[in-house]
């Protein structure tokens, strides 16, 4: 009995020695050659095994080699992997080198697959997002232009907030939207062309606008179909892939400030003459002139026998210079005054302000060897050099990566944004341009001198003394109007990506992206004491979902030969809705509601 103890205590030992025997324990300190500075999140991995571990905060690690392993591989983005072979050691620290070449070369393309730019059968162009956000512009398509070869972008007039069109080498079809798609972390932005009826016909730009350029790491423009096929037709026109920051592992909480002011001035303007002053042209034959090929001489006088300025009575009721030479003769102006008259050279870029950009932006962010975050908070506004043109930006995001084990990590973003954008800008210079107002206009004089004494626009009618000065309907319109559009934009987006194999990725993701607006005029009453006017108040609504998953498999099959295939699928929805109701008449003036409507409210576009 004793013996058959002994035998069967000999055998358990010797099986636990072997199975023992089987694993080691190594561990080890991983920091960056360039600064020392220990490097959390470094895969360590058994070579031949599925043995892996990642380094803690401290650069730490801690594996149980199998005894059929003879070399540990370190791996971490951005920095040259190595093998070490583990012979008799168990403990294994070392320095990992940058890999800036490798860096440079890794892009992200269609469906956030990084690939090596030299690996591509298409063209590309990456930009760093501190590029972008350097800019100091409202709309980041701006910010491209100059930095991408074969990217044309075109700013439409709409001030500070105007849409700005964008193609990738020229038109590719003969449709009317030849842009190219904008993908921000798998979010499809629209990026259409801007303006419409439903909102009073300006343009107030689209849904870029919306985005915080701050928040961008990379920009990445894709060019030609070939680079766009994961898109479908959407992206016939080619796609920007736009991937925003994620969190660092690190000790303790990273904080990024920074605060970007810029200011804007109209210094000059197309070349007038400033010679001849208001009058009609070379014979108009019913103003006095003493060659009726020659620009006008004399001027026009009143029942006093006094010169005046014509005021509305040039050439085809336009006031245009061809006039009486600017010589600073004692002359009455358009309300009566006497004034020296002489040219304003100024006087079409004293009709704009002076502009002001500014951008506060503050970022905290942090993590762990399992998990990152980031939050972001920014706000931008900008004054705009046409009068009441601003736009005001509000923005926060967030987006946390979680790695569940080796294999399985999942990351998820969340973004909110309130832009308001008010009074797209009136064309003033074409006023200077055509004549209407001529080279002895005084712009600093009468755009703020528009209203008569009871509010409303000056008339002959009420007999007041402003009623024939040029363009007091233009300015009464662009300090009396208003006109506000009001965004919120909320995106969620969500991301699963499991490594099946090492060579085999199946990936889940989906978002929703949804854009709410409201659009407010208010138009004051230009009759007497402010007689008529109108409010108009609108809604939309935009609602977009995505789903879509693919399998990524990209192996080595020989030494000459790597293969890639993407096998996936995708649903995706899309609504829009769409209110409107407008007064008719006003009850009370410069009461800006519905309910004060004279009639029914109207409803519909």
């Amino acid at each position: 009995m004793k013996r058959r103890l002994l035998i069967a205590f000999l055998l358990l030992f010797t099986m636990m020695s072997s199975i023992f025997a089987q694993e080691r324990t190594v561990t080890g300190t991983i920091t960056s050659a360039q600064d020392g500075t220990p490097l959390p999140g470094v895969t360590v991995l058994a070579v031949g095994t599925n043995k892996g571990v990642i380094t803690d905060l401290d650069g730490k690690y801690s594996i149980s080699v199998p005894s059929s392993a003879t070399t540990l591989r370190f791996s971490f983005v951005g920095m040259q992997t190595k093998n070490v072979e583990i012979g008799n050691q168990s403990v294994i620290s070392l320095a990992l080198d940058e890999d800036t070449t490798e860096m440079e070369e890794v892009v992200v393309t269609a469906l956030g697959i990084p690939k090596k730019e030299k690996a591509l059968g298409y063209a590309v162009t990456k930009l760093d997002g501190e590029e972008v956000a350097l800019s100091g512009t409202i709309s980041p398509v701006e910010s491209l232009q100059g930095k991408v070869a074969g990217l044309d972008i075109t700013r439409v007039e709409g001030g500070t907030f105007g849409g700005t069109r964008i193609t990738v080498r020229g038109n590719s079809t003969l449709g009317s939207n030849n842009q190219p798609i904008f993908v921000v972390d798998g979010v499809i932005v629209d990026n259409g062309t801007s303006g419409g009826s439903q909102w009073g016909g300006a343009d107030w730009g689209n849904d870029l606008k919306n985005l915080n350029p701050d928040d961008f790491e990379t920009v990445v423009v894709l060019k030609g179909s070939a680079a766009t096929a994961l898109y479908g037709s959407r992206a016939l026109n080619g796609a920007i892939v736009i991937t925003t920051k994620k969190g660092k592992a690190r000790k303790g909480l990273g904080i990024s400030f920074s605060q970007t002011v810029n200011t804007k001035n109209v210094y000059a303007g197309p070349a007038f003459q400033n010679v001849y002053g208001e009058g009609g042209p070379p014979g108009y034959d019913d103003r006095p002139s003493g060659d009726i090929f020659a620009p006008q001489n004399g001027f026009l006088t009143n029942s006093d026998g006094e010169p005046y300025v014509e005021g509305t009575a040039g050439w085809w009721w336009v006031p245009i210079s061809y006039g009486h030479k600017m010589d600073g003769t004692q002359i009455r102006d358009w309300d009566g005054e006497w004034i020296n008259y002489n040219p304003q050279p100024n006087n079409f870029v004293d009709a704009f302000d002076r502009g002001m950009y500014s951008n506060t932006n503050l970022t905290l962010d942090g993590g762990n060897d399992r998990s990152t975050f980031i939050i972001s908070a920014s706000n931008a506004s900008e004054k705009g050099t046409s009068p009441n043109n601003d736009f005001r930006r509000t923005s926060l995001s967030s987006r946390v990566t979680y790695k569940l084990n080796d294999y399985i990590s999942t990351e998820v973003g969340i973004s909110y944004v309130n832009s308001l954008s008010q009074n797209p800008p009136t064309s003033l210079a074409q006023y200077f341009i055509t004549g209407n107002w001529p080279r002895n206009y005084d712009t600093n004089k009468w755009k703020h001198n528009y209203k008569a004494s009871h509010g409303g626009l000056p008339s002959n009618k009420w007999g007041d003394p402003n009623a024939n000065v040029p363009g007091h309907n233009v300015w009464f319109s662009v300090y009396e109007n208003h006109s506000d559009q009001l965004q919120e934009t909320v995106r969620i987006n969500g991301r699963v990506n499991a490594r099946i194999l090492p060579w085999m990725e199946f990936v889940v993701e989906g978002y929703i992206n949804n854009l709410y607006t409201t659009y407010e005029a208010k138009s004051l009453g230009t009759g007497y004491a402010n007689e008529g006017g109108g409010y108009t108040l609108n809604h939309s609504r935009k609602e977009q979902y995505d789903a879509k998953f693919w399998l990524n498999l990209d192996k080595q099959l020989t030494s000459n030969i790597h293969g890639r295939l993407s096998l996936g699928g995708e649903l995706w929805n899309t609504s829009n809705s769409y209110s409107n109701a407008r007064t008719n008449g006003m009850i009370v003036p410069a009461q800006f509601t519905l309910s004060n409507s004279k009639n029914q409210a109207i409803a519909g576009a």
